[in-house]
């Protein structure tokens, strides 16, 4: 969930800015990478451990609303919008949405079959709504809506997912307590649908991550990369695991 830019600042502690923030380069790589780690060890429960370890289902509440952050961050900079990337992040979510939802299916744990679509889905539906409405014509903006209420129906964790991100998006444009208070709103309604609010661990997370000098280096195709990859590994051990016993 990168988004291309130019570094500014520092050149040995770059920074990105948006209206409402500004957070290193590498704190928003430390981030994705908690978030990764997290979604691995929530994803091993649920798919090779049958949802046994109640430790990792819990921490890994926190992992859609970190990815949330930091795709919002980088949708609300300035040039995000003036540069194309964010029509190319929403090529590359597509993209990484389309190869890993087979696995994503294969693995039965869809109450739908196919549906809830995953959340690459979800963060694409963000990025397309987000896009659709800074072109800021009455069409496009319908359309924005149109995304929000059909895509909420279908993609994980839906509507408060969506909801999550546009509110981030417009709090990092803005810096507004408005924006803050419907934030603040999505994430505690993700109780609803996890059935606890371990997903409030995102906020410290975010808090200590976003302020941190962490020299770490962009990675901005692996997500992309793992996201599929790693389905697919799962479900290649979940079958391999179904055999032998």
């Amino acid at each position: 969930m990168s988004l291309e830019s130019r570094h500014v600042g520092n050149p040995a502690s770059p920074t990105r800015k948006a209206y409402g923030a500004q957070v290193r380069v590498g704190s928003l790589e430390a981030t994705k990478r908690v978030a990764v780690v997290l979604m691995t060890i929530d994803h091993i429960n649920k798919y090779v451990l049958h949802e046994s370890q109640h430790w990792m289902f819990a921490t890994g509440r926190s992992v859609m609303p970190l990815f949330v952050l930091v795709l919002a961050f980088n949708l609300a900079r300035p040039e995000a919008a003036r540069s194309g990337a964010i029509g190319r992040t929403l090529v590359r979510l597509v993209v990484s949405a389309l190869l890993a939802t087979p696995a994503y299916c294969a693995m039965g744990q869809l109450p739908g079959g196919w549906w809830p679509l995953n959340i690459l889905w979800t963060l694409a539906a963000i990025t397309s709504i987000v896009w659709l409405w800074d072109v800021r014509t009455v069409t496009h903006r319908m359309a924005a809506v149109a995304i929000f209420a059909t895509g909420g129906a279908v993609v994980e964790f839906w509507w408060p997912a969506i909801a999550l991100g546009l509110a981030c998006w417009w709090y990092f444009r803005t810096a507004s307590w408005p924006a803050l208070a419907c934030a603040a709103a999505a994430l505690g309604s993700l109780g609803l649908i996890n059935g606890n609010q371990w997903a409030l661990v995102a906020l410290p997370v975010w808090l200590i991550a976003s302020r941190l000098a962490t020299p770490l280096p962009r990675m901005r195709a692996f997500f992309y990369v793992y996201y599929p990859a790693h389905l697919w590994a799962l479900w290649g051990i979940g079958t391999l695991l179904a055999r032998l016993t």
